[in-house]
């Protein structure tokens, strides 16, 4: 006896849905290697996962917030929101600061862009292999490679609550 055809149907849609909800697999293999977006800050070349990096932004304006502190240097205009501008230098607690005479910035965020780092200038995609990355035990936020590159940790710096306090406006 034939099935009936809107039972088939369901059936299919379902078969889908259970295909589609498998998660996806978002680690790299062992021994893979992550491309990272090179920039320079202050004459230090740092570099940070591309999945982090929504976009590399030329703005006009930065507007100072009263009121706080490194590594906060005010918020920019992005797509009608507003995204926090950080000071990865201050953040980490290194030396240097970004040039402020012709903001570029980096949107960036987890999920959505939600914070925006300032950077001087964008130098160039390159995979890291994550091995190769030295880290430190008080350090967390970032490592260094061989060649004196600051691996800033995407995770550490989109999941910082400090950070979040700031950009959900308890303090912004």
């Amino acid at each position: 006896m034939p099935e009936h055809p809107e039972h088939l149907r369901h059936q299919i849609l379902s078969q889908r849905a259970r295909a589609l909800a498998q998660p996806l697999v978002t680690s790299a293999p062992i021994g893979a290697q992550n491309e990272h977006l090179m920039f320079a800050i202050g004459g230090a070349r740092y570099a940070l996962e591309v999945r982090f990096v929504f976009e590399v932004v030329r703005t006009v304006e930065l507007i100072k917030v009263p009121r706080t502190s490194l590594p906060f240097l005010g918020i920019t205009p992005f797509h009608g929101e507003f995204l926090a501008v950080i000071d990865v230098p201050g953040w980490l607690g290194v030396a240097g600061s970004p040039r402020l005479d012709r903001p570029l910035f980096l949107a960036c965020g987890d999920t959505r862009p939600d914070l925006a780092i300032a950077i001087d200038e964008a130098l160039e995609l390159r995979p890291l292999d994550p091995k190769k990355i030295i880290v430190s035990a008080e350090r967390r936020r970032h490592g260094l490679t061989d060649d004196g590159v600051r691996v800033i940790d995407g995770s550490a710096l989109t999941g910082d609550p400090q950070l979040a306090r700031e950009r959900n406006g308890s303090r912004l």
